[in-house]
């Protein structure tokens, strides 16, 4: 057991006094006390002989406990008297169900109580806090069985486990004591509350959150309002078919209405909306399938509407969305191509051609599964090439690569080809096959088997081949590999682009089918990397050792350590490189409730403290009102204000504040410097006032308003239309821009600076057409930049849209890109007219310059070579976007930070410009590497753009050079436009996602749940009151009842720690997939009755039923149970969405969904989906994440022969690319 006693030491110093020694351990050097002081931490404080305590200082030291998993276990009683269900989650290996725990992190447990109606009424994380104490969460009901209050969870003392009589009050007195700013004594609402209309729909009508400022009757809660439509209120678009032709729809209507009452519409007022205005309100207008068919946002001042409209064909397929900058009384061809999203589908409602707004069109084709196999964009197409993919028995991806066909060749030819062939699948071999030009141990099954020109990707499973000499020892850091790797990958090779070059991959595992050891060999940089991990029973990393190599250069060997809490909260994390001394990266301290709220950096150099508001809004970094040691200091206002701003409630920020070490040495000591933000009814940025805190104490303007944002104008797709800038010299960018096909395109034609000011954007030229792009949208020329000509393009980009040559005609210079086939950028090549050629190379973590490392990161920055073999650890503040605000070194190794040791600072603008003229701190090497949103800062030839994964992004103009890859995901916004033009609230993931939440249209589809079960029950009572015939009641009952369970799962999702993301534009098809990129599980639908069903299996996922692929986002453990359940919830919600379904029988009530009814489900066309070899590979018994190689067999007997070869000890669980839910 790990103890450490509590020691705490004051002294208020009247003279010179020599300070004592708490520990006698090696430890800090020399420390002089002339202020205010203070020092804690959880092992110990060494002060060594010579420290000093000046007169008139205070000085504080801590050594505070830390509870870890290996503290001895506490056993309590539940409450024998209460219904109750316990869960257990080990974390240790045990002997039996009913163990002899006796360790802390041995189990996590949890109890939940429900009261005589089988309703959960209070939920007990057991021991759940930092402290070991309970985390309880109060349950309450009205008179009706609603639950108008969810209550926040609070610590609690006393008896463990057991049922707390006082969780409503305690409740309030936690949060009175801990969040006293958020609250207000005479009416404490740590809860977040609904009102509902009075009658008996029971709809809601307002969603409070908690803290007085939102609290009920405030006047800043989400208003919702339920109305039908009006007269000439609604365009009303309609798909008609060429010639009969389902797969050539034609887009007709829109110079008529919805007739009055056809539509449901709701309205949802956000936060920030004034009283009973259209301020902040979207108003979402369904048809009578639940589909969506309009969405309007109104400008709050001018009146303009922002309607984003979706047209489905008669089988329900979306198939155009019409973009807010659409006239939509007449939309025309130009229209049609530069602003609507259009698809086609085939017979099997499959989709097999796509258009984005802006970029030509993409064609898919389909192998008798279903899966697609070939994949086309205009670039391509101009090529003569198509992008193919083939799997094996199992689904799983095999090779990938390129093909040579024809562009004559039509989609529609191609698919007969595919349908013609009889195996759909590859077999693996032991024997290699050339295809391609590339020796590769599978045969050329499926289609294509001819025109391949290229291998891009190969995965291999169940064993290991073509290696490439690299082998998995037969133990790692004590762990024994797996004998058995059936149904696990083991090898991947990745081609690098433009050569012959691959990377080769090999994954080894542990018994239980863990990833425990990565070894990776890069033919073209010539670096190979090992990966040693040492994980506990709950898969949590203990150890990690990191062996990397270059050429003939010596190893770089890091080994980092974690140390975890009973809880699995990440306590300590240390790292030693090759023969240094250890290194405390961080050390995390939590609050009650398991809220990171401190972070010690670099062994104590910097204490980093957090604080959030009482909705887990982060407020404040450090305090830049009294910075002490610290480095940097970073506040968020949202609600209240300091600077004059207007206060925002729905999560917009509306100031920030800040300070660094910088300033208080300056020859201007500024104490603070701060921006407050506007914005505009659609949440789009509209300036930012940059204002300057003096010794006065008050904030004002710098100048001539320096640093200052404004005059920000969009059009309807958020487009930007105007932009100003000030810096330290005034007025540096009045910036104009205009668009291609007159005005009307998202693409960029050119930008006017009239500020004839070079600083910030710099108007290189004045051109008719300044920026030009290919037909995947992407920019090729930017004039202003000398980037091509007006004949030539400047940048050329390969088949994944990344650029690998970019010209620069003025100064006679080259970028050259080299990536691998997965998109990883691998080297840049700058050379030009004097300029040294320099080339950098991207080694995984690992940054090379001319052959000679730069750096590679760690958790809180990154290390240097220190060029006597040895290396330099650099830490970096961040602020709550991730932009690297102050690097810092220890440079002296004195254990504290000095002013002169800072490396370097960068202050940003909205939208991510630096700003110039002060405080840009460089001592050493400027690392551009890692700068806004932790994007490296490419400069060289005046490029000067950030280089996100996927797309390069300009701050100067804020706009991405081209079209984002998941523009679908955001079809009201301009698919270049950054952060959906909210760069304060909002940061990019990969250039490709925007890490936003989907909150408002939750509680609009959960309204429509509630509303619905309402409905329900009002019928009910009429029933009864007019003495309907049982059956019938019970029938009501039972979809009421299943309602219940929908909005109780509802509930669950929403208390969640697995983030959600909802797609409501997806059909009536749906799926719920997770998203690799974001981490998001993603919630697709296309009406409430198909939310209701994705939804049900999303509680699938949270209770371990099912689980996805952490690659793919392809789900795993899916059986006909689970889709059975899905569709009783759905049916629940909407009978007719359930009935109309082809399959064996027809559904007349719940009872007739059952799991032989959903293998009889069969398309349009006639082909299966959940049966035996359909589409959806659904388990015929059930399947959950615990399943084994036996419960495996038993859902798919047909592949019996294959699954046998499976380890015995096989569960899904062991699948090394599994994301589940713990």
């Amino acid at each position: 057991m790990m103890r450490l006693k509590y020691t705490f030491l004051f002294l208020l110093a009247t003279s010179f006094s020599f300070a004592q020694i708490i520990k006698p351990d090696a430890g800090q050097s020399t420390y002089i006390v002339t202020g205010t002081e203070a020092l804690s931490s959880g092992k110990s404080i060494v002060l060594k002989p010579g420290s000093w305590i000046k007169r008139g200082a205070n000085f504080t030291a801590k050594v505070t406990e830390i509870t870890t998993a290996n503290d001895a276990y506490t056993s309590f009683t539940l409450s024998s008297n209460e219904n109750y269900v316990l869960n257990r989650s080990f974390q240790s290996p045990m002997g039996n169900f009913n163990p002899s725990i006796t360790k802390e992190g041995d189990v996590i447990e949890s109890v939940t109580y429900f009261d005589g109606l089988g309703r959960p009424k209070q939920s007990v994380g057991i021991k759940a806090s930092p402290s070991k104490k309970d985390i309880i969460t109060h349950m309450s009901y009205d008179e009706y069985g609603r639950m108008p209050k969810d209550y926040l969870p609070y610590e609690a003392a006393g008896a463990l486990s057991t049922f707390r009589t006082d969780a409503s009050s305690a409740t309030n007195s936690y949060y009175q004591t801990f969040y006293s700013s958020d609250l207000n004594n005479s009416y404490l609402n740590p809860f977040s509350e609904k009102e509902f209309e009075p009658s008996p729909l029971n709809r809601v009508t307002k969603q409070a959150a908690p803290g007085y400022d939102w609290r009920l009757g405030g006047g800043h809660e989400i208003k919702l309002d339920y109305y039908a439509n009006n007269a000439n209120e609604v365009r009303f678009f309609k798909v008609t078919f060429s010639g009969g032709n389902s797969q050539s729809p034609i887009l007709t209507g829109g110079s008529t209405y919805y007739p009055v009452g056809e539509l449901y519409k709701n309205l949802v007022r956000d936060e920030n909306q004034v009283g009973g205005t259209n301020t902040h309100v979207t108003e979402e207008y369904t048809d009578k399938n639940g589909r969506v068919v309009l969405k309007r946002i109104k400008h709050p001042y001018s009146g303009t509407t922002y309607d984003t409209y979706y047209v489905y064909d008669d089988f329900g397929n979306l198939t155009y969305v019409l973009t807010p900058k659409v006239t939509t009384d007449n939309v025309s061809a130009n229209e049609l191509n530069e602003l609507c999203y259009q698809y086609k589908y085939d017979e099997r409602n499959r989709l097999i051609e796509k258009k984005i707004p802006g970029k030509g069109w993409e064609y898919i084709v389909y192998n008798k599964l279903d899966q697609p196999i070939l994949t086309k964009d205009p670039n391509l197409g101009e090529q003569g090439k198509w992008l193919f993919t083939k799997y094996d028995a199992f689904g799983r991806v095999a090779y990938t690569g390129l093909a040579n066909i024809p562009g004559s060749t039509t989609r529609t030819s191609l698919q007969t080809a595919a349908n013609g062939v009889a195996i759909s699948w590859v077999t693996q071999s032991n024997t290699a096959t050339n295809t391609g030009g590339t020796a590769i141990y599978y045969n050329n099954g499926g289609y294509p088997t001819s025109n391949i020109s290229e291998i891009h990707t190969v995965n291999y499973y169940d064993t290991y081949l073509d290696t490439d000499g690299l082998n998995v020892p037969s133990s790692v850091l004590n762990q024994t590999k797996a004998s058995n790797t059936k149904g696990l990958a083991t090898v991947s090779k990745v081609r690098v682009l433009t050569t012959n070059q691959w990377i080769t991959t090999i994954t080894g595992y542990d018994s239980k089918g863990r990833a425990i050891y990565s070894a990776s060999k890069n033919g073209y940089l010539g670096t190979t990397d090992i990966v040693e991990t040492e994980l506990d029973f709950g898969g949590k990393i203990k150890r990690s050792i990191t062996n990397h190599v270059k050429g003939n250069n010596s190893s770089i060997v890091t080994e980092d350590n974690f140390l975890y809490d009973h809880h699995g909260r990440i306590l300590l994390q240390k790292q030693k490189i090759n023969g240094q001394a250890e290194v405390t990266l961080v050390e995390n301290s939590y609050d009650k409730l398991g809220q990171l709220i401190q972070k010690k950096v670099g062994g104590n150099l910097q204490t980093v403290d957090f604080a959030y508001n009482i909705r887990g809004w982060l407020k404040q970094i450090n305090n830049p009102s009294n910075l002490g040691t610290d480095l940097f200091g970073f506040k968020i206002n949202y609600n209240s204000t300091e600077l004059g701003g207007t206060s925002l409630y729905n999560g917009n920020i509306s100031e920030t504040i800040w300070k660094t070490k910088n300033d208080e040495t300056s020859s201007q000591p500024w104490t603070q410097r701060a921006y407050s933000y506007k914005y505009d009814g659609l949440n789009r940025i509209l300036g930012a006032d940059y204002k300057i805190r003096s010794s006065s104490g008050s904030f004002g303007i710098l100048g001539d308003n320096y640093f200052t944002l404004s005059n920000i104008s969009y059009d309807k797709n958020g487009n930007i239309i105007s932009l100003q800038r000030k810096g330290a010299s005034g007025l540096i960018d009045n910036l104009a821009y205009s668009y291609h096909d007159s005005e009307i395109s998202n693409r960029l034609k050119k930008v006017t600076d009239l500020s004839n000011n070079i600083e910030g954007f710099s108007d290189g030229t004045n051109a008719t057409v300044e920026y030009t792009y290919d037909q995947n949208g992407n920019m090729v020329k930017d004039l202003n930049k000398s980037i091509g000509t007006t004949t030539t393009n400047g940048i050329t980009y390969n088949h994944l849209n990344l650029p690998v040559k970019i010209v620069n005609s003025k100064l006679y210079g080259t970028i050259n890109y080299i990536y691998d086939a997965m998109g990883n950028k691998l080297e840049k090549y700058v050379v030009g007219a004097g300029i040294a050629p320099t080339t950098t190379l991207y080694a995984g973590n690992y940054v090379y310059e001319n052959n000679t490392l730069q750096f590679f990161s760690h958790a809180e920055g990154y290390v240097e070579p220190d060029g006597s073999g040895g290396y330099d650890y650099i830490y970096q503040y961040k602020d709550h976007l991730g932009n690297v605000r102050l690097s810092y070194e220890d440079a002296n190794d004195n254990g504290s930070i000095a002013t002169s040791e800072i490396r370097e600072e960068n202050n940003y603008y909205p939208f991510g410009l630096q700003h110039k003229g002060y405080n840009n701190v460089v001592n050493g090497t400027e690392n551009n590497y890692q700068t806004y949103q932790g994007q490296e800062l490419e400069e060289e030839l005046g490029k000067n753009t950030l280089a996100f994964q996927w797309r390069d992004y300009d701050p100067a103009i804020a706009r991405f050079n081209k079209i984002d890859r998941f523009a679908e995901k955001y079809v009201s916004h301009s698919p270049y436009a950054f952060t959906k033009n909210n760069p304060i609230a909002f940061r990019e993931i990969k250039g490709d996602s925007i890490s936003a939440g989907s909150q408002a249209e939750f509680n609009a589809q959960r309204t429509n749940v509630q509303n619905k079960q309402n409905d329900l029950t009002a019928r009910r009572d009429r029933l009864v009151e007019r003495g309907a015939s049982q059956s019938r009641i019970d029938k009501l009952n039972t979809r009421i009842d299943g309602i219940g369970e929908t909005l109780t799962n509802l509930g669950n999702l929403e208390s969640s720690s697995q983030f959600y993301r909802l797609d409501s534009g997806a059909g009536e098809v749906g799926g719920t997939t997770y998203d690799p990129a974001t981490g998001e599980v993603v919630i697709a639908y296309g009406s409430t009755a198909n939310f209701v069903h994705e939804s049900t299996h999303a509680g699938q996922f949270e209770s371990g039923n099912i689980a996805f692929d952490s690659g793919t986002g392809n789900t795993y453990a899916q059986d006909l149970g689970d889709e059975s359940a899905s569709y009783r919830a759905q049916y629940a919600y909407d009978p007719s969405s359930v009935s109309g379904l082809s399959s064996t029988s027809r559904v007349r009530s719940l009872g007739d969904i059952t799991n032989a009814w959903v293998q009889g489900i069969r398309t349009s066309t006639g082909a299966n989906i959940y049966g035996v070899g359909g589409a959806s590979n659904t388990g015929i018994t059930p399947l959950n994440v615990n399943s084994t190689r036996a419960d495996l067999i038993r859902a798919y007997p047909s592949n019996a022969g294959a699954l046998g070869g499976l380890p015995a000890d096989w569960t899904f669980r062991s699948l090394p690319t599994i994301y589940l839910k713990e």
